[in-house]
């Protein structure tokens, strides 16, 4: 299997990453907001995204669900598990192939596809890794805690102290592994591409687990897929 993002809780997986910020867990998280509702943004498909500013950043509060470019050109589905080895150029998919997933979870894109300079509406990026650095840094102590969606109605228990202080509800959309075209913790991974490049097969990616309060950013392999968010300009 390709360089995945896993949860220690499954036996016999391992986590790879080349960097993690982890912080001490305060005993009792009291939920303050560490955001202030901005501007909502629209996509070319007319999804529109709520946004919050944290510090000097502007983020949506939701996975990207875009199915075209901001020119209107589609973005490759691809709806065989097989059609997703290996692939270096831009796709998606939903979670199981199932479009169920779309509303809360949005697609999985690779590397390719969350790279074009197409994938954003205009004004907005997927954000680079220093980018998540600066949020994580800015969100302080349990930034995973403050990232994610509160309670159990997607994320499987046992759930850290998720408290959604940054409002942004980080969800555990699970992600695709671009080397069997596998689908994988849905309910316990929440994965996202940075558009930062490691090297010519892999890229920064973000990971928050169900368990605990860790953000971490490794470098998974290019062919992935992954959730999107964006940041403002």
């Amino acid at each position: 299997m390709k360089n995945k993002f896993y949860t220690p809780m499954l036996s016999g997986l391992i986590l790879l990453f080349s960097l993690t910020l982890s912080c001490k867990r305060d005993k009792t998280p009291t939920p303050v907001a560490l955001s202030t509702p901005s501007t909502p943004v629209s996509d070319f498909e007319g999804n529109v995204y709520q946004t919050v500013k944290i510090g000097n950043q502007i983020w949506t509060t939701g996975n990207l669900r875009s199915t075209k470019f901001n020119d209107g050109s589609s973005i490759p589905y691809v709806d065989v598990q097989a059609n997703f080895v290996n692939l270096n150029t831009p796709a998606f998919a939903y979670y199981g192939f199932n479009f169920v997933n779309k509303p809360d979870y949005g697609p999985l894109y690779n590397y390719y596809a969350a790279t074009d300079p197409k994938i954003a509406p205009a004004g907005w990026h997927v954000p680079t890794e220093a980018e998540w650095q600066t949020l994580i840094l800015a969100l302080g102590a349990n930034a995973g805690d403050k990232l994610k969606e509160m309670g159990t109605t997607h994320w499987q228990p046992p759930v850290s102290n998720a408290t959604n202080e940054s409002g942004l509800t980080v969800l555990p959309g699970g992600f695709i592994d671009g080397g069997d075209g596998s689908f994988n913790q849905l309910f316990y991974l929440a994965t996202f591409w940075t558009s930062t490049e490691t090297n010519a097969i892999s890229a920064k990616a973000v990971q928050l687990i169900n368990v605990n309060s860790t953000v971490s950013i490794g470098s998974p392999y290019k062919s992935n897929g992954y959730s999107l968010r964006l940041v403002k300009d």
